[in-house]
Order: structure tokens, then C-alpha cells, then sequence
């Protein structure tokens, strides 16, 4: 089909003989969604209520880093066109993640939702011209967002699955890591069996549990020597028994925390202190000079 103005000719397959995504307008001029995210909602529409969303597959086809997924994935969801729950499988079975993918923006709670006039507006925009247009426009206005899942690792056999789940289960076990860590090293061993360097007969699970608690151990007192120099440059009230204290005590507090220490910023460990001060400096009118270094 080609379509020619005065300086501009387009060609066209006819729709009858390719394969076509239909997507609202919208969406391709948003300025809010980036490129990187407007591409992976093409591919998340592209497909039927049977789909299941698998990251790492997107990831692979578009030749993408771990980074540039997640940004795309985060500002899907920062604007109500991606939802993603986490649901655990039972203990020791790892875990699943759901996903809702809807077209019209309209999953985030803290964001405004469309009207019906703008949500009709945008369907009508999509749809073909034949004599089921009306149909479909009915149909779809009816319809709640699509709902799938991603267990990450559908391209494997159940007993690769299997594998993965133990060995991050009794890695992370008395450990608290992040959702990103847990994902990093979940895309980790997917690559490696996909790829063919790793099989299930010559994994040696108890070698990898290992090197993964000593790594998860190592950044653990990493974050623990940030979080100590934090400590000393904001403990500067109190004699020298009473900042030793204060700091053993705070030690204490984010060594026994049950979320990860990733999380914890200067302004976290900066508050404990204040309460810390309160309790014990402050309970013993360190203002008066004579309590003083």
C-alpha cells in the first residue's frame, strides 16, 4: 500500500498480509513514557490473554542491559501502565511475579486515572475501520487489563527451575538482600543454563550457595563500614563514654535490621542517633560544661 502527498511518499504492507500491533496514539506521543518503555509496552500488547511476561526474554530480544529494563519497567509503572506483585511459591519453591498490563494508564493509585471520554477516545483511535469496529470497541471498553505472570524462568525445564529456586532460597537464608540482588542472580543462572554452560547434572549447589553467602556477607560489611563512618562523623554530642555507647548501640540497631542495609541512607542512621542522644546524652544534661570532654 503506499500513500504519497506533495514531499512525502510512505510504503505500507497491507495489514490483510503482515502482522500488526494496534496501539492508542497516545502512548507514541507521550512525553511522559520514555522510548525504552513505549518499545517494551509494544511488546507487552503485542500479544493474547494466554501470554505469559517473561523480563529476561524482552531483555535478551532488544539486546538490553539489566539497567535499561528496570528503568523501562519502573517508568511503565510510574505511570499506570505496569503493576507488578510478587507472590511466593511456599517455602523453598521461590517465587512468582504477576503482572497487569493495561493500555490505558490507569494503575497507579496515586496517579490521576483517564476519563471514560479520554479512555473511549483512545480505543476508538486504535481501532480498524471494517464493520467490527463497534464490536470491538464494546468489547474491549469492558474488558479488565490483561493479566499475566512471569516465574523468570519459563524457557527452562522444571528441574532447572528447581535448582535456581534452592540454591537462592538457602543463599539468602538469615540474610536480608534486595528484590534487584535477588533478580540479578536470578538472571545469572537463567543465562547460564540457557546458554548451555551450565546443566543441572554438573551444577554443584552447595559450591554455589557458598560463593553467593560470601559475597552477600562481603557487601553486607561494606555497608557496615559506610554506615559506621556515618556514625562517627554525626555522634559529635556527649563525653567519650557516652559517643561509645551511642555507637555501639547504633551498630547494634542496623547489624540486626530486617530489611536489607542497601536500603539505609545517612539520614536513616543520622535519626537513630538523635533518638540515641535523646535517650541517653540528653538524660544526662550533657549540655552542663562540666559533662563535657
Amino acid at each position: 500500500m503506499k500513500k504519497q502527498s506533495k514531499t512525502t511518499t510512505v510504503y505500507r504492507i497491507d495489514q490483510e498480509k503482515g502482522n500488526y500491533t494496534t496501539i492508542s496514539r497516545n502512548i507514541l506521543i507521550s512525553t511522559e513514557l520514555t522510548d525504552s518503555a513505549k518499545t517494551l509496552l509494544q511488546l507487552c500488547l503485542n500479544n493474547t490473554s494466554e501470554w505469559k511476561l517473561v523480563l529476561s526474554h524482552y531483555r535478551k530480544v532488544l539486546h538490553w542491559s539489566n539497567d535499561k529494563m528496570s528503568n523501562a519497567v519502573s517508568n511503565l509503572i510510574e505511570y499506570g501502565y505496569l503493576k507488578k506483585e510478587k507472590l511466593p511459591n511456599g517455602k523453598g519453591k521461590g517465587f512468582t511475579y504477576i503482572y497487569i498490563v493495561s493500555e490505558f494508564g490507569n494503575l497507579n493509585p496515586n496517579r490521576e486515572k483517564p476519563s471514560k471520554e479520554e479512555i473511549i477516545q483512545s480505543l476508538t483511535s486504535i481501532q480498524s475501520s471494517n464493520d467490527k469496529a463497534t464490536n470491538q470497541l464494546e468489547t474491549i471498553q469492558h474488558e479488565t487489563p490483561i493479566e499475566v505472570t512471569d516465574v523468570s524462568t519459563s524457557v527452562l525445564t522444571d528441574r532447572e527451575y528447581n535448582a535456581i529456586s534452592e540454591i537462592l532460597v538457602k543463599a539468602i537464608e538469615g540474610h536480608q538482600v534486595t528484590d534487584d540482588y535477588l533478580a540479578k542472580l536470578s538472571d545469572f543462572y537463567i543465562e547460564k543454563f540457557e546458554s548451555g554452560a551450565l546443566t543441572v547434572s554438573k551444577l554443584n549447589k552447595e559450591n554455589e550457595i557458598s560463593s553467593i553467602k560470601r559475597s552477600i556477607e562481603k557487601n553486607f560489611n561494606s555497608k557496615m563500614k559506610v554506615i559506621e563512618g556515618w556514625i562517627d562523623f554525626h555522634n559529635n554530642r556527649g563525653t567519650k563514654d557516652q559517643r561509645s555507647n551511642i555507637k555501639q548501640r547504633a551498630l547494634r540497631h542496623f547489624n540486626e535490621l530486617d530489611f536489607p542495609l542497601d536500603e539505609v541512607v545517612e539520614r536513616d542512621v543520622s535519626t537513630k542517633l538523635l533518638k540515641l542522644k535523646s535517650s541517653i546524652v540528653d538524660a544526662n544534661r550533657v549540655h552542663d560544661s562540666r559533662y563535657q570532654d
